[in-house]
């Protein structure tokens, strides 16, 4: 049984020694082959497209080699640009313009600083001192008695006047009720009509 035994661990020896020259074979061989073949680098990237925007004074070459990297390109509009003259500015662009409001408010600070102040307002026509004192019912129909300037007793004028008449110059008896005296001023322009209420 030993003699058996012995037999076959030297085969499964030797069939694992086989295994291992074959695995040992196959793999020179690839080394080999990977050696044999040249290597390849690997390729460099494209160039990137540039398009750089050409000056005033390209030439046609300049032109036709921007055209062949990018044909949509125009240059005859970029050389017109250039060509032209910079436009005038007639303000600060650092400094911010007025509001619509701050202009409206300043042309009416204007238009009130050129426009010439009003006339002044006449002076108040001078208060009337009559005073009505009383009526007398007649056949000749109502008559009205009426005091000028009766805050200075020595000057004090006494008047008797009906309707339509006229005293003291410059007063005239429009209308006599039971209860006062029409009188205009006919020294004023437009004449003044007052009314005279007789005491109660």
């Amino acid at each position: 049984m030993k003699k058996v035994a012995s037999k076959r661990e030297k085969w499964i020896a030797a069939g694992l020694g086989v295994a291992c020259a074959a695995l040992l074979a196959n793999l020179a061989v690839r080394s080999n082959f990977v050696r044999a073949g040249a290597p390849r680098s690997a390729a460099p990237p494209p160039p990137a497209r540039t398009v750089s925007a050409p000056g005033p004074h390209k030439d046609s070459s300049s032109a036709d080699e921007l055209a062949r990297y990018d044909p949509e390109v125009r240059l005859d509009l970029l050389s017109d640009l250039d060509s032209r003259p910079l436009p005038q500015i007639d303000r600060n662009p650092f400094e911010f313009g007025v509001t619509d409001a701050e202009r409206q408010k300043k042309e009416a600070d204007q238009t009130a600083t050129n426009t010439p102040p009003p006339p002044p307002p006449p002076p108040p026509p001078p208060p009337i001192t009559v005073k009505a004192m009383g009526f007398a019912e007649g056949a000749g129909g109502r008559k009205a008695f009426l005091i000028d300037d009766p805050q200075t007793p020595e000057r004090q004028d006494t008047y008797g006047v009906k309707e339509g008449e006229t005293f003291a110059n410059k007063y005239k008896v429009l209308k006599i009720t039971p209860t006062a005296v029409t009188i205009e001023v006919e020294d004023e322009t437009p004449h003044r009509s007052v009314d005279l209420e007789f005491p109660q």
